[in-house]
Parts: structure tokens; C-alpha cells; sequence
């Protein structure tokens, strides 16, 4: 009885507001659906996420070269039923399997061609600019979830991510269309061309209050996409 007597003595003060935070901190972690792989082949492990999520990536980490072969020998076997769709998307099936079984990092068209046969929509983000892989944007309108790789010192890739995140991770970005050739010759643009463009990502058109020539818009538009 001496003991209790003493305990009630002291007052416990309990902080609901720290509680609340501490509770809403643990909720917004578990909302958060960004995957960060640290394998040497990041974009591969993105994609094996994707496919057959983080969980079996995570239970198969300890076993990765084994893990990553058994996948890399299941895709091919699909590729060779769906030649005709990476045909069609100029893909080559061929170039794919041979990156898949010889080579030590996946390429961005296995990437394109793993998004193709497993109906993926993903927005590739490259520093200032970003590929729709399989239609994605137009996709995720008819209720195709959109996912986002970036491409950093490694990869990391979020999954369904809404419209709103799309427009906001592409707002000020230059979208590829064409891997192998970002953009056209100059003399493929007219001036105003140019000036959309930069508008769309952020560049001044103009300098010392004078509109910049075709020449220096096009240059400026090179430097930000890195080329």
C-alpha cells in the first residue's frame, strides 16, 4: 500500500499532440510507395518490383544473382511469345535477349520492351527530362496505374502515382519522344517552336530585354536536356 501511495504521487503527462504526429508521421510512411534498390542493376530491381513486387524482391535479396537470372530467363521466354508487338513498337527482340543474358546492366529499351508485354504505363525521369513508356499519360486517364522510374546515382521507382504527381514531376521537364534522337535539327523548328518549348521548361526567350535568336534558343534547349 506504501508503494502505491507513492506512485500516486507522480503525474504522468502524456503529449496527445506528439502522440498525433508521431501517428501521422508512421501513416505518411506506410503511403509512401518509392522502391530505392541498392543493386548494381537498379533499374533492373525497379522493374522486378514492378512486375512482381517488393515484397518477393526484398525475400530474394540475399540471393540476387540467382534471383535476377531465374527472372531474366522468364521474361525472355515471354519476349519470344510478344515479338511481334516489340516488332511493332521498333523495339528489336533479338538486341533485348541478348542484353538480358550477356550483358551486366538492363538497357532502357528492355525497360521499354518489359513496360510493352506487361502493360506497365511508367514515366522514365532523366534529370530535365522524362520518357512516357507505353502511353502512359493517355493510359492512366482510362485507369491503367502510372508508375515513375528516376534515374539518379541509382534508380528509384514509385508506384500508382496520381495524375496530379505526373503533372507535377513533368511540370518544367523536356519529354522525349525519340530516345536515340532527343531532338531535331534546328532546322526542324521554326522561332516560335522554340519559344513554346522553353516556355514549357523554364528558359528565358529573351536576354537583356531582346528576343534571343533561333540559334541561341536552340543551343540554350541542347544545354538543358544535356546534349
Amino acid at each position: 500500500m506504501e508503494t502505491v501511495r507513492m506512485l500516486q504521487k507522480f503525474r504522468i503527462n502524456i503529449d496527445t499532440d506528439k502522440i498525433n504526429v508521431n501517428e501521422n508521421k508512421k501513416t505518411s510512411s506506410n503511403n509512401i510507395n518509392a522502391y530505392r534498390p541498392k543493386t548494381s542493376d537498379s533499374l533492373l530491381w525497379c522493374m522486378m518490383a514492378l512486375i512482381e513486387g517488393t515484397s518477393e524482391c526484398s525475400d530474394n535479396m540475399s540471393t540476387q544473382f540467382k534471383y535476377e537470372t531465374s527472372f531474366k530467363y522468364k521474361q525472355i521466354n515471354i519476349l519470344r511469345e510478344k515479338m511481334y508487338e516489340l516488332k511493332k513498337c521498333g523495339l528489336d527482340p533479338l538486341l533485348i535477349e541478348t542484353n538480358f543474358i550477356s550483358e551486366k546492366y538492363m538497357s532502357f529499351d528492355s525497360f521499354k520492351a518489359m513496360c510493352i508485354i506487361h502493360n506497365l504505363c511508367v514515366i522514365y525521369v532523366n534529370k530535365n527530362t522524362y520518357v512516357r513508356v507505353n502511353g502512359c499519360i493517355d493510359e492512366c486517364n482510362d485507369g491503367v496505374p502510372t508508375h515513375i522510374v528516376t534515374k539518379d546515382a541509382n534508380y528509384t521507382m514509385n508506384r500508382d502515382v496520381t495524375p496530379e504527381v505526373v503533372e507535377a514531376v513533368c511540370k518544367h521537364k523536356y519529354e522525349i519522344i525519340n530516345v536515340k534522337k532527343p531532338i531535331n535539327g534546328i532546322g526542324s523548328y521554326k522561332v516560335d517552336d522554340l519559344r513554346k518549348i522553353c516556355d514549357k521548361i523554364g528558359l528565358e526567350t529573351t536576354t537583356n530585354n531582346k528576343n534571343k535568336t533561333k540559334v541561341v534558343l536552340y543551343r540554350d534547349i541542347c544545354a538543358f536536356i544535356g546534349l
